[in-house]
């Protein structure tokens, strides 16, 4: 029974994720750290020397997921962290965990379907052969450095792991302000294969590989429907309601980001997880449009994260009853759609998807004591339905970016005559499109 676990990497998206995961299902989890440890539940860990085997004993299972992203130019140098940082860190905790008194009953070591290399629409699995590249290269030596760990007698699972898609961070992350500003497109010709899991399901491979006791080697860690990069981006603007018709050619790719474009970027690499289906894993998201919508709409109750005005909003009037909230990086997105508001430009939010996506948001309802009565949108947050559109905290509107409400003029009802209460309908009324 595993009880006491060991992992690295936790500041990366996956590990930021998972941890929380171990300890809500009872875990004993311990942190192995680069540099000095702040608190009891952290290991000190440093590269450029060998772990003790009596830091490492005790532990039931070991998660290591630390490395150098390989995001940027790869350089020289770059190469060298990212290979060393892999290769090295992971032969460090190998022997350490062979050497320990007490071993773990299972270790898990990241890698990733990098190790296939560039292989069109060739269907890749566990038992496929590795490709040709720095890349490959890297994974391959990293797989390898698990051996002692294995001859230790350790049950030992390489995890490689596809495109995660997380509401975080990663590629998706890099990915959505320009397709949320209309200016997403297909990466090259798009014919290259992309084999994406979603973070819940990366998360849930993990669980489920520490109580399978199959399981062992090389695991792929995808989704079991890998797409093309046209249907990734066709499905990605489909749910954000965006085009998709600015492509990003492969020679600007190969210009703007060299090797690692060509290889990351341009390169296919078509995966099954034969391996996590036969042991019976079941995936909360095998289809990507399902995924896509579940990331978003978390990123919908977790911050605000577009403006957008929906056609029911749409105009300079109603406009100019919301005040604009975010961080300097959305402002560009901001002024965008807010000029589609402002034309009156319905179709642009138009989709299956936009019920929910209508209440993401860059923007608020000015505050009640604006003077704008009862018929514009600073009064949608009392409208029936609408009581989780903003969240419970205050959040504090940077200046220069408030627009303030118009005064308007009001039926002022004969002395002693009561008026009428108003549906929600009626009180929203005004804000259709004339």
């Amino acid at each position: 029974m595993i009880s006491r676990i060991l992992v690295s990497g936790v500041s990366g998206p996956i590990g930021t994720a998972l941890l929380p995961t171990l300890k809500t299902r009872g875990y004993d989890v311990t942190r192995l750290v680069r540099g000095a440890a702040t608190g009891e539940d952290q290991i000190p860990w440093d590269l450029a020397r060998p772990i003790s085997p009596e830091m490492v004993s005790g532990f039931d299972a070991v998660i290591h997921l630390a490395g150098e992203s390989i995001v940027g130019r790869w350089t020289k140098t770059k190469k060298i962290k990212i290979r060393s940082s892999r290769v090295a860190g992971t032969t460090s905790l190998a022997e350490a965990l062979a050497g320990a008194k007490d071993k773990p009953q299972v270790f898990v070591c990241s890698s990733a379907i990098g190790y296939y290399g560039d292989r069109g629409n060739e269907v890749l699995t566990e038992q496929s052969k590795p490709g040709i590249g720095f890349l490959p290269d890297v994974c391959r030596e990293w797989e390898a450095a698990t051996q002692a760990a294995i001859h230790g007698g350790i049950r030992t699972v390489q995890i490689r792991t596809g495109v995660v898609l997380s509401p975080k961070g990663g590629a998706l992350g890099k990915m959505l302000p320009p397709f949320k500003m209309g200016v997403g497109g297909t990466i090259g010709d798009g014919r290259q294969w992309m084999s994406w899991i979603d973070l819940q399901d990366m998360v849930g491979a993990i669980h489920h590989i520490l109580k399978s006791d199959l399981l062992q080697g090389p695991v792929n860690l995808v989704a079991p429907k890998p797409v093309t990069n046209a249907e990734f981006t066709k499905t990605l603007g489909r749910v954000l309601s965006r085009p998709t018709v600015l492509p990003l050619p492969a020679f600007a790719v190969k210009l703007a980001f060299g090797e690692m474009g060509e290889t990351v970027l341009l390169g296919s690499q078509r995966v099954e997880p034969s391996q996590l289906v036969m042991s019976g894993y079941p995936f909360r998201f095998s289809n990507l449009q399902a995924s896509l919508e579940s990331i978003l709409k978390s990123l919908i109750t977790s911050r605000w994260d577009v403006i957008l005005i929906t056609a029911r909003a749409a105009g300079p009037y109603q406009a100019a009853n919301w005040e604009f909230i975010g961080d300097a990086e959305q402002t560009i997105s901001v002024f965008v759609l807010a000029a589609l508001a402002f034309w009156n430009a319905p179709a642009a939010f138009a989709s299956p998807f936009s019920s929910t996506v209508q209440r993401t948001l860059l923007v608020k309802p000015a505050p009640a004591s604006t003077p704008c009565g009862d018929r514009h949108p600073c009064c949608a947050k009392s409208a029936p339905g609408n009581s989780a559109i903003l969240p419970a905290e205050t959040t504090s509107v940077r200046p220069g970016l408030e627009k303030r409400s118009r005064p308007q003029r009001t039926n002022i009802a004969p002395a002693g005559t009561r008026r009428a209460p108003e549906s929600a309908a009626s009180r929203h009324s005004s804000l259709l499109p004339h």
